[in-house]
């Protein structure tokens, strides 16, 4: 098996040519476009071989376009060899005092059995009020039907008035 497979890669080696490159392939990576020999290697790239299989590997060389200086240096900046380029900041750090304002911050004591009944005599006062008016409103209209339901709602406002004013004579 050992020999086998050296034989095999010899006729191999003598189709490829040594300058041969590996096929380059163009790929949309990040909404950027990148060149790679290894389409495998990016995560959900959309790959296609590239026209480029033939040229020459060939330094770019400079041009005098000023349009082209003035956008690059309007992306990038002005960047010369003077220029230090720094290191990033490093991380701040966070504040170590502590505020104690949650803790002065009481929350409102409980009412009282007392207070909760003189709230509740309040609401049931103003829900007898508006009863009283909306069956005056039905009998100045000659509404039976709204009269006999709004007589019967006044009825029941009073009753859990008397309830609780009796309660409210335990506390």
């Amino acid at each position: 098996m050992g020999i086998i497979m050296p034989v095999m890669l010899v006729p191999a080696l003598l189709i490829i040519p040594a300058h041969a490159a590996p096929p380059l392939y163009i790929c949309q990576h990040g909404g950027k476009a990148v060149y790679t020999s290894y389409p495998k290697k990016l995560p959900q790239g959309r790959c296609q071989p590239s026209a480029l299989q033939e040229a020459e590997p060939t330094a770019a060389t400079p041009t005098d376009d000023p349009i082209r200086d003035f956008w690059y240096r309007l992306e990038f900046g002005h960047i010369d060899a003077q220029t230090p380029i720094l290191p990033p900041p490093p991380p701040a750090r966070p504040s170590t005092t502590v505020n104690n304002t949650a803790a002065s911050t009481m929350p409102p004591a409980p009412l009282s059995r007392r207070q909760l009944i003189e709230r509740d005599i309040a609401a049931e006062k103003n829900a007898l009020q508006q009863a009283q008016r909306q069956l005056s409103q039905a009998q100045q209209s000659a509404q039976t039907a709204g009269i006999l339901a709004w007589r019967g709602r006044v009825a029941d406002h009073l009753q859990n008035l008397r309830a609780l004013e009796e309660e409210l004579k335990r506390y």
